[in-house]
């Protein structure tokens, strides 16, 4: 996962087949390098 693009497109699927409610950051994680370069600098948590 490299852009924000490909995190809206993981998290839209995990709606669909998983339903609403459990898309939380209990269950959910990213863990990509990339996707924070991605991100502007005020939505970076903990940089």
């Amino acid at each position: 996962m490299r852009s924000r693009s490909d995190a809206s497109a993981y998290l839209g699927l995990a709606r669909r087949v998983m339903g609403a409610g459990w898309v939380q950051p209990a269950n959910v994680r990213f863990g990509a390098p990339g996707l924070l370069q991605d991100l502007p600098p005020e939505d970076r948590l903990g940089t």
